[in-house]
């Protein structure tokens, strides 16, 4: 198996030194890296997907990207995480009345520039509101701008499902780069199995993947757009109901995102890459 992201890996393209064993390929681009190693890896990118037995993908959004590049056998593999976990009732780690989260790796494509920017307009910063910043990173100065913008730094899975139990919403804002598109977002399962209403940009992959749907189970809005992240955020901390709402379908949507889903999805993909493999 190979990945076409950064993982290493062993397997062979059709034709290669190691004809006959079956190669599956597990995709998780959506969107071509502008990046000049992005761009020279383009066309042998092509002629992997092309290559591959079967593709085992991050989603639908992926599956359409793999696809349009020749891809076939092309199998949506349920991004999961350990359900029973991260729904566990715990009593939550709060600061004030109203309280998101954002947990990651505080970089520049996780947009912590334009989720501060946003905290700021949003006026919670002036309301007894806290933004709590889970992770770590580099932008600690930059994001810890406000009084109202807690930083804790790195934590255990523990401490983070504390922080989920203890918040409101929690926003996910990436943004694309030249270099990265965010492939997925696993806190987004995280949170939803908490309960927690979810706040992403179109930038996300669980957003372009079906998970986080508009008016459902989150609020989507265009990635590095501060002002509709600020309106967003303002929006779930007036509207209590929508908050409970949003949760509690999310809570619902991500019971179909299992361990036991990934792996019949990949299942299907090794099937049919031996089938392939034999032909």
């Amino acid at each position: 198996m190979r990945h076409d992201g950064t993982h290493r890996a062993a397997g062979r393209v059709r034709g290669g030194p190691r004809a006959g064993v079956p190669f599956v390929l597990w995709a998780s681009l959506w969107a071509q890296p502008r990046s000049l190693a992005g761009i020279a890896g383009a066309l042998p990118l092509r002629r992997v997907y092309r290559g591959a037995d079967a593709v085992a993908t991050y989603g639908s959004h992926v599956s359409e990207y793999v696809i349009a590049r020749g891809a076939r056998n092309v199998f949506d593999v349920p991004q999961a995480v350990d359900n029973d976990f991260w729904r566990a009732d715990v009593r939550g780690t709060r600061y004030t009345p109203f309280q998101a989260v954002f947990t990651g790796r505080l970089r520049r494509e996780k947009g912590l520039i334009a989720l501060a920017e946003a905290w700021r307009e949003s006026g919670l910063d002036r309301q007894g509101a806290t933004l709590v910043l889970v992770g770590p990173g580099p932008e600690r100065a930059r994001a810890g701008a406000t009084r109202t913008m807690r930083f804790v730094g790195p934590a255990t899975p523990v401490e983070v499902r504390n922080f989920y139990g203890g918040a409101d919403v929690v926003v996910v804002p990436s943004i694309p780069t030249r270099t990265f598109r965010e492939p997925w977002g696993l806190v987004v399962n995280e949170a939803m199995n908490q309960g927690l209403p979810v706040i992403a940009t179109d930038a996300v992959g669980a957003v372009a993947g079906g998970l986080v749907r508009h008016e459902r189970n989150g609020l989507v809005v265009p990635a590095g757009d501060a002002g509709a992240l600020a309106r967003a955020i303002r929006r779930l901390h007036d509207d209590a109901d929508l908050r409970a709402r949003l949760g509690a379908q999310g809570r619902e949507d991500v019971l179909a995102y299992t361990a036991e889903a990934w792996v019949e999805g990949f299942g299907r993909a090794l099937k049919a890459a031996c089938r392939r493999g034999k032909a």
